[in-house]
């Protein structure tokens, strides 16, 4: 995936993925400096953490949607605030459809992790498949979600044999009633299980 030159500015909103036992962890932030970059965030049980450890960014600004990948270097927390010092970052742009991409149809299951009012909401949301790669795919379904809403991912692949991926909605389409998901980490095998499932596929 091709490295993008992008500067995110003070007062900019990104959420940073962090994985705990496994399983990942949003937080929404606060840029509060550029170089070093700092973010803020109201986020209580970070400090139960050990650093510094690898974090994912996503940073959304109009059709522009972005993953950084970085490490997450030190934590402060203040007065209920914890600010995380974070360094290395390479950003891509998740737009970019790399992978070729196949007719498949799949039932999936997502758990949207959402902030609304400053609470962290996760809704469990039933999907189908189309338009299937290693890099993403288009979800049928019911539910809308918005650009760079985070996702986590399952999907049936074989008999017994399930694929779990984090993903963020690229964008949402009112007509096809559904959205385009970009993925962006991997859990256990599921890359290996799912290019053996296109490679069935092809």
């Amino acid at each position: 995936m091709e490295q993008q030159n992008i500067k995110v500015c003070v007062g900019s909103t990104l959420t940073g993925i962090l994985f705990v036992n496994g399983r990942p962890k949003a937080i929404f932030a606060r840029v509060v400096s550029e170089a070093p970059l700092y973010l803020e965030t109201d986020e209580q049980s970070l400090g139960e953490l050990t650093f510094p450890r690898s974090i994912l960014l996503l940073w959304h600004e109009g059709d522009q949607l972005m993953k950084g990948e970085g490490s997450a270097m030190s934590l402060v927390v203040q007065d209920g605030i914890s600010t995380i010092e974070v360094r290395d970052v390479t950003w891509h742009d998740l737009e970019r459809r790399k992978f070729p991409r196949f007719n498949v149809s799949v039932p999936c299951m997502m758990r949207a992790v959402q902030e609304v009012r400053g609470e962290v909401i996760i809704n469990v949301i039933p999907g189908t498949t189309e338009d299937l790669s290693l890099g993403g795919t288009w979800v049928s379904t019911e539910a809308a979600l918005e650009s760079g809403t985070l996702v986590e991912f399952q999907a049936c692949v074989a008999p017994g044999e399930y694929v779990r991926m984090l993903g963020v909605v690229a964008h949402y389409d009112n007509e096809r009633q559904g959205f385009g998901l970009a993925f962006l980490d991997y859990v256990g095998p599921s890359k290996r299980a799912l290019h053996d499932m296109l490679l069935r596929a092809s």
